[in-house]
């Protein structure tokens, strides 16, 4: 863990076990999975920001670069491939020794709070006299197999992944919708299902502070940082700013992230001839997307419902937008609307409705002098209402009230 972000435990409060079997998840700073690693380095951050000791055991961490940086982009290793089989049985055999791992540091430990990753179950490790706490940010069995193609033994990640929720002493999933999945496929009480959305570390974004940074461009600049799939609703994004170019409007988009569709993306950039308009970087580093984000005078987060039915997510670009200082283009689903209505700056459109893209595009364009005042107002709602330490205090708090947790413990 030589190169893994610094993560200097406090001294006091609770003694917590966060633990997560998924080889890519990683707090490595050449992370190829910046999402899950902005999320897992946010919860502790955030634990530990409230005086509770945090001891990571992240698979990521302990496998070399090249395992954890692998399938990624265009290289998704498809789940029949000979490739996909032997990672998914290297997946399923490291199992045990992380559970192993897992059952010895949480021998001394107050709470064991589990990522989810497929075919891992690491809290059944535990002691029982250990609540465990169970963080689901997708039905990753449906996810991996009918979404990205990537999962070869699809029937037992299912069963893994439902016995690890239908264990758990409490589950916490990123949305309503997810929850709502979560209790149907694996028939648990609503009640033990707590409902935590995705946040923001403000620290991360505290230089930049809003302030966009100058660029002498004189047209608009839309951003978008994250996994480039086909639920991210990228192809129409690429359709408005073709659209709204059409009708005059002086804008681009500026694209950073890899993923199973970004030859699919990049093709519809071609055949819309809107090379001129939208900006592919591919992957970016984590460390580089404030600064990217800062070059941006909105962003872009257009999730559309997945095969599944639902739009399950709790994207986590909407908070970091917010914290960067910027208005968001968004679907309207809760988490954008609670941000844009929270803090009466942004647009909401339909999920895939490219003419009301188009449309929030013209708007924002011949608003362009009173988006840094709107994106000052959406950075101080965030950091107000929607942090990590915010987060894991309705966790802890939860599981005090189920008395599952020591009392009178410190918090700073």
């Amino acid at each position: 863990m030589s190169d893994s972000v610094e993560l200097t435990p406090s001294a006091r409060g609770l003694r917590i076990v966060y633990a997560c079997g998924a080889l890519k998840v990683t707090t490595r700073s050449d992370s190829r999975s910046t999402g899950p690693r902005a999320h897992v380095t946010g919860m502790i951050g955030g634990m530990r920001d409230l005086g509770h000791e945090v001891r990571p055991l992240l698979a990521g961490d302990l496998v070399p670069a090249r395992v954890s940086r692998a399938g990624h982009g265009d290289g998704v290793m498809a789940g029949g491939s000979w490739r996909g089989r032997g990672t998914d049985a290297l997946r399923v055999g490291i199992g045990p020794p992380l559970g192993a791992a897992t059952r010895l540091r949480a021998r001394s430990a107050d709470l064991l709070y589990e990522r989810q990753a497929t075919y891992q179950v690491l809290g059944a490790y535990r002691s029982r006299r250990v609540p465990w706490v169970v963080e689901s940010n997708g039905p990753f069995w449906y996810e991996a197999s009918k979404e990205r193609g990537a999962l070869s033994f699809p029937a037992l990640a299912k069963g893994l992944e439902l016995r690890a929720y239908q264990r758990a002493d409490l589950v916490v999933a990123v949305s309503e919708a997810l929850k709502s999945v979560l209790v149907e496929a694996g028939r648990l009480p609503a009640e033990d299902v707590l409902v935590v959305p995705n946040a923001v570390d403000p620290r991360r974004f505290a230089a930049q502070g809003g302030a966009r940074a100058a660029t002498g461009s004189e047209e608009l600049t839309i951003g978008f940082v994250g996994h480039v799939i086909g639920w991210a609703g990228l192809d129409h994004l690429v359709d408005a700013v073709a659209l709204a170019r059409s009708r005059g409007v002086l804008v681009r988009a500026v694209v950073a992230g890899d993923g199973p569709a970004y030859t699919a993306l990049q093709d519809r950039v071609a055949s819309r001839g809107a090379a001129d308009g939208v900006q592919l970087l591919g992957h970016i580093s984590w460390d580089d997307v404030p600064s990217m984000l800062a070059r941006c005078d909105i962003a872009y987060s257009g999730q559309i419902p997945m095969e599944i039915g639902s739009m399950y997510h709790s994207p986590l670009k909407l908070y970091e937008y917010s914290a960067a200082g910027l208005p968001v283009i968004a679907s309207d689903f809760p988490d954008a609307r609670e941000l844009v209505q929270g803090a009466e700056a942004g647009w909401l459109v339909a999920p895939g409705d490219v003419e009301g893209i188009a449309s929030a595009l013209g708007d924002a364009a011949d608003r362009r002098q009173e988006l840094p005042a709107l994106g000052d107002r959406v950075r101080q709602h965030v950091l107000e209402w929607h942090t990590w330490r915010q987060r894991a205090r309705l966790i802890l708090d939860e599981l005090h009230r189920r008395g599952a947790l020591p009392t009178g413990e410190p918090e700073r």
